[in-house]
């Protein structure tokens, strides 16, 4: 059919903002009603409002005139009641229950009721309130009062408000039909027009005829579909023809790729975001891998080391499309054997000059690089040999250095010892001291409660400083300061503990003291990776030198802590065996290679980064415990976790003049 001649004779437009239009207006009527029904209600609660702020001001003078049984008075106060406008009765009840005066309308009120005053309660339109004694002897009521309203108060209170509501529904609904006539010509009917405008002028074919039920009666969309009925049947001939071409085009595609598949290169091309699309079977072979390993091997090496992302957003790519970037890398195959490479990556534009994808490529040089390794390990070791005797220098001068340190480490703590323990007392006594004087504050209280009443100056400033926050709050600081000054004197403790001078003589030890005062130093370390589990037995104390002990405990200790990925946990052992006591330190860690076992204790050996450690921690601890002629045994499971076993001797003088050898299993 040839809609471009198709008349358009009705506006969706129009139809749609009269239905809108009338949704509305239902809404806005069932919106009004509910406004007006809550401001109603909101009245009604307004009223009871006034008439309990109203108590305060006559509830003093009627407890005065019902006291005196003073009628010209209690007349004269009914009076000046219900001339407020809220208040249209009013009824004082004696404290039997018999009725004393009323004044106002008195709507559907029973009087006389004998069992006052339990059986008043407040409603909408009538607020009882208690009258007390006057002159405070007695604690009892002396009779009731009570206010009235009605709804003839309510309908006044509320009327205006109510005409101000319905004036506001009607302005806003002839405001918004204004709108609904603007706007829906502005942004529905003009718009559409416009469409069906361009709709009109499409070059479409007219070769097939669809059958309408009827053309005289046409909306804006119902014309519009019309025109995409026909632009589908042009665009099904468009589709038939790309096939056409499509199939050509894939005959010339499998010819070249064929010949890449053959060719010897390795060649993988990606996509601008790094997603391999293709790898040749040559890439496969060398690697050892799948298709679907190659990416994964792209994504944990390749791109970081060729720096694809920096190069992807190059701008003089498009300036210059034979761009390329040479690098040399290293990948391990199937066998985790190193593979060395000559890569080539160049960026693969399309017609419009932006980049499609990118081709890696790739020559295999391992074998030369294996010879240049070689040539370049003779080299290697002389500079680890003169290293090795750079960082023994060093290690002497630091242990020089350390000992200065714990001197001095004792020192300080000593002098702080002394100011913590008068601190520490103070402390105490000021919180007993508090105690006692809130105690006596709460025994004043107590006494003088008669004098102390809500309004009274004493309240008012006991709320306005909120003391009883202040007494708690006093109370939570002290303990927490208790607490704090016990810390700081555990801390003084072990660090006095830690960096004790020997001076080369034996001394009878306590090791659970030593391995607590450890862990206290270690603490800071410890804290965020590990969970110390403690398993101690009941041991004698041995003869050794307390501080090169701890050191041993303090290296076991951190390198366990420092075997964890995440959190670990350190589980600490002592117990006795014939004439030694055992000590043992696991971790439940990364583990120690079995390749690595035999030389863990040789000196400046280490699995660690050069700035993470020396080597000589290991080193050290077993020449401390060989030469207080004891063992040390180590056990470890990679991706387990790591036992050390420490067996030292009771007492020195018992022990065979050769000392134990240290293994390592």
């Amino acid at each position: 059919m040839d809609y471009q001649k198709v008349p358009l004779t009705h506006s969706i437009g129009l139809e749609l903002l009269k239905k809108i239009f009338g949704v509305y207006c239902i809404a806005a009527l069932l919106i009004t009603l509910s406004q007006a029904w809550l401001e109603y209600s909101q009245t009604k609660e307004r009223v009871l409002q006034l008439m309990m702020e109203h108590q305060p001001l006559v509830e003093e003078g009627l407890a005065t005139a019902v006291w005196h049984l003073d009628e010209p008075l209690l007349e004269s106060l009914l009076k000046g009641i219900i001339s407020q406008r809220i208040i249209v009765g009013v009824q004082v009840f004696n404290d039997d229950g018999s009725l004393l005066a009323t004044a106002g309308d008195i709507p559907n009120v029973q009087t006389g009721s004998p069992t006052f005053p339990e059986n008043q309660q407040a409603s909408s339109y009538r607020y009882p309130f208690k009258l007390a004694d006057p002159t405070e002897l007695s604690t009892q009521n002396i009779g009731l009062a009570i206010f009235h309203s009605d709804n003839n108060v309510v309908i006044e209170e509320v009327q205006p408000r109510l005409i101000a509501l319905l004036g506001a529904a009607i302005i806003k609904t002839v405001i918004l039909w204004l709108v609904f006539i603007y706007f829906g010509q502005k942004l529905l009917s003009q718009p559409l027009m416009k469409l069906m405008a361009t709709v009109r002028q499409l070059p479409l074919d007219n070769q097939k005829r669809h059958k309408t039920t009827n053309h005289d009666k046409l909306n804006e969309l119902q014309l519009f579909e019309l025109a995409l009925i026909d632009t589908t049947d042009k665009l099904e001939l468009t589709l038939q023809s790309l096939r056409d071409s499509n199939d050509k085009l894939s005959k010339v595609n499998t010819h070249l790729l064929r010949a890449v598949e053959q060719s010897p290169t390795l060649t993988v091309i990606l996509t601008p975001g790094g997603q391999v699309q293709y790898a040749t079977p040559s890439f496969l072979a060398l690697t050892g891998q799948t298709k679907s390993q190659i990416q994964q091997l792209f994504n944990d090496e390749l791109l970081t080391k060729i720096g694809f992302s920096a190069f992807a957003k190059l701008p003089h790519q498009q300036k210059h499309p034979n761009q390329s970037t040479n690098y040399e890398l290293t990948i391990s195959d199937k066998n985790h054997q190193n593979l060395y490479l000559t890569a080539n990556l160049t960026a693969i534009y399309s017609e419009r000059g932006s980049v499609d994808s990118f081709l890696f490529s790739a020559t295999n040089i391992s074998k030369n690089k294996k010879l240049q390794f070689a040539l370049k390990q003779k080299n290697i070791e002389q500079q680890n040999t003169i290293a090795n005797l750079k960082e023994t220098k060093s290690q002497l001068l630091q242990s020089e250095k350390m000992a200065s340190i714990g001197l001095l480490a004792a020192g300080v703590a000593h002098e702080i010892n002394n100011p913590i323990a008068f601190i520490n007392s103070n402390t105490h006594s000021l919180g007993e001291n508090n105690q006692q004087v809130f105690k006596l504050i709460d025994y004043y209280k107590k006494q003088f409660a008669h004098l102390l009443d809500e309004n009274s100056e004493i309240a008012k400033f006991e709320q306005e400083i909120d003391f009883e926050y202040i007494k708690q709050d006093t109370h939570e600081m002290i303990s927490e300061s208790i607490e704090g000054l016990n810390r700081i004197k555990k801390i003084v403790q072990d660090l006095l503990c830690f960096s004790r001078t020997d001076d080369n003589n034996l001394e009878l030890f306590d090791l659970h003291q030593g391995l607590e005062s450890t862990l206290g130093i270690a603490a800071y370390q410890l804290k965020y990776n590990s969970d110390i589990i403690r398993e101690y037995s009941d041991i004698p104390n041995i003869e050794c030198l307390p501080s090169q002990i701890n050191q041993v405990f303090l290296n076991l200790i951190i390198n366990a802590s420092q075997s964890f990925v995440e959190k670990g946990v350190i589980t600490i052992r002592t117990k006795t065996a014939n004439d030694s006591v055992v000590i043992e330190i696991e971790d439940n860690g990364s583990g120690i290679d079995k390749k690595n076992m035999d030389k863990l204790f040789d000196p400046f050996f280490t699995t660690k980064d050069v700035s993470s450690g020396t080597g000589l921690g290991l080193s050290v601890s077993y020449g401390i415990i060989k030469q207080h002629q004891g063992k040390i045994t180590v056990t470890s499971e990679p991706g387990k976790g790591t036992c050390f076993t420490l067996v030292l001797p009771i007492s020195q003088s018992s022990q065979k003049a050769t000392p134990t050898s240290v293994t390592a299993n």
